[in-house]
C-alpha cells in the first residue's frame, strides 16, 4: 500500500509513544485482502497486530473502488480468502482489546459519564475505555474517579464512592 515506513519503525514508534505517554490507548485500522496480499503478508500482519497489542482494532475486508491505483493493480483476492483473513483479524482485534480493557482491572480511573442506558451509567475514561456504573445519583456530563472493577461487553464495570456521587 506503498507505506513510507516498515513494520520495524512502527514497532519503534508504538514503543516510544508506549514510553512517553503513560496508559495510552493505540488503535489502528488493517485491511484485509488488499490486492496482491499473499499469505505470508497476512501472516506478518497478524503477528504484528498481536505483537503490539492494540487497545482497539477496526478489520475490513478490502472492497474494489473503480478510478483507484487499488483497482488497477493484479491479484485481487476472491471474496471467500479476504473473509478469511478478516476473520482473523477480527479474532485477533477481539483478544487485544479485551486484554487492554482487563489490564485496567482495579484501577480507578476519570470517567466522563454521558448517558443512562439499559439500567446503567456510560461513560468514557481518557483512554477510551468504556465503563459502566450502576450507580443511582445523576452522573451525566460529570467526570468522577471510577473503580474498575472487571470486564463488561466492550468495556468495563465501574464502581463510583457515593460521596463522589453526590
Amino acid at each position: 500500500m506503498r507505506r513510507r515506513y516498515t513494520a520495524e519503525q512502527f514497532r519503534e514508534a508504538i514503543a516510544l509513544i508506549r514510553e512517553r505517554v503513560p496508559d495510552v490507548a493505540i488503535t489502528t485500522d488493517v485491511i484485509a485482502g488488499f490486492p496482491g496480499e499473499t499469505p505470508a503478508d497476512s501472516e506478518a500482519t497478524c503477528e504484528l497486530c498481536e505483537a503490539i497489542g492494540f487497545a482497539a482494532v477496526h478489520c475490513f475486508p478490502y472492497s474494489r473502488r473503480p478510478h483507484t491505483g487499488a483497482d488497477r493493480m493484479t491479484g485481487h483476492l476472491p471474496p471467500p480468502a479476504k473473509r478469511a483473513r478478516l476473520e482473523r483479524l477480527l479474532d485477533i482485534a477481539g483478544r487485544s482489546s479485551e486484554s487492554f480493557r482487563r489490564s485496567y482491572t482495579g484501577r480507578t480511573l476519570p470517567v466522563l459519564w454521558e448517558r443512562r442506558s439499559n439500567d446503567l451509567w456510560e461513560g468514557l475514561t481518557p483512554n477510551y475505555i468504556r465503563a459502566y456504573s450502576d450507580a443511582d445519583a445523576p452522573l451525566e456530563n460529570r467526570i468522577l474517579p471510577a473503580h474498575l472493577v472487571r470486564p463488561h461487553g466492550e468495556g468495563m464495570l465501574a464502581d463510583i464512592e457515593a460521596s463522589d456521587a453526590r
